[in-house]
């Protein structure tokens, strides 16, 4: 009578390769550096005039407004009437900083205007890009 072995099942044991996943995703979050959100949003007009301008002075405030006519204060995503609420807590003095995207409606950009000219800003800049 011929006998035949029972063939052993092998399993593969899937645990080291879960923490190896785990420790290589918490090396990579905590040596990652985390960067501002920039307003990748939109696309800036072109412009031969355009200048480097510093956002990083403490008196400078960013209003962007995308292609679908959303407004955002220094990149949160708000409204006209929160942005023209914000604006009557800031001093003159502060520079303002437009982002619009290059397909955005005019009529966008004038209810901003329009907003700043109320509040009585002097230093408003339209970003562009060379």
């Amino acid at each position: 009578m011929i006998f035949y072995r029972k063939k052993r099942r092998k399993e593969v044991n899937l645990i080291p390769m879960i923490n190896i996943i785990f420790l290589l995703l918490i090396f990579f979050m905590l040596t990652g550096t985390i960067q501002i959100k920039q307003s990748s949003l939109i696309e800036k007009p072109k412009s031969i005039y355009s200048q480097n301008q510093d956002l990083l002075k403490n008196n400078s405030i960013l209003i962007t407004v995308d292609s679908r006519g959303n407004f955002y204060l220094d990149n949160e995503e708000t409204s006209l009437k929160k942005i023209n609420e914000e604006l009557s807590n800031t001093k003159k003095s502060e520079n303002i900083f437009l982002d619009l995207d290059k397909r955005s409606k005019i009529v966008d950009l004038n209810k901003i205007i329009k907003v700043l000219k109320e509040k009585d800003f002097k230093s408003i800049f339209i970003r562009t890009i060379k």
